[in-house]
């Protein structure tokens, strides 16, 4: 079976290497919610380099986004990089997305300390309830930490439904264009 490849697309100026990108970049406009695309590469710690694909300036954390969810390279390597880190896999969509923090101290164990490989299951299992990173509310516009909150709990506005479905709408005739 031939390898599937992601379609680059262009919108707003940038060139995404996928049209998921690019679905996240007009979430982002649709809500107001400034962004820069692969601004800055960095050597990580393990001498990985890396290359993050959103920086969101307006919360200082970093966005990286994947079709299905992190697998735990990719997992690790967002632990190492110096700001937080927003993992947004599959499409926009109203829910709970997962936010490593590096520099967060959690019931006493530091990065470095099995930090990874725990918040690594919650986040595969999706469990909020010890969790506490999981949470950053776009609808809202800010970060927040959610102790076991549940999608339920983060609220559906309007402004977020038009954001979703402009993005799950979009449409990059080829590779090239947006409405």
């Amino acid at each position: 079976m031939p390898e599937l490849r992601p379609i680059e697309t262009v919108y707003r100026g940038y060139r995404f290497r996928s049209r998921l990108e690019a679905r996240w970049a007009v979430f982002f406009d649709a809500l107001g919610i400034p962004f820069e695309y692969e601004p800055e590469g960095y050597v990580l710690p393990d001498g990985t380099h890396y290359l993050p694909d959103f920086w969101l300036p307006g919360f200082e954390v970093f966005a990286e986004v994947k079709p299905v969810q992190f697998s735990w390279e990719e997992f690790k390597r967002c632990c190492q990089l110096p700001h937080s880190s927003l993992l947004l896999d599959g499409m926009p969509a109203h829910r709970f997305y997962f936010v490593l923090d590096p520099q967060r101290e959690t019931d006493g164990v530091y990065p470095g300390e099995r930090w990874e490989e725990d918040f690594f299951e919650s986040y595969r299992s999706g469990d909020s309830a010890d969790a506490c990173l999981i949470g950053w509310s776009v609808y809202e516009k800010r970060l927040w930490r959610s102790y076991g909150a549940t999608a339920e709990d983060c609220i559906e506005t309007d402004e977020a439904k038009a954001a979703v479905n402009a993005a799950r709408g979009a449409r990059f005739e080829g590779g090239q264009r947006s409405p």
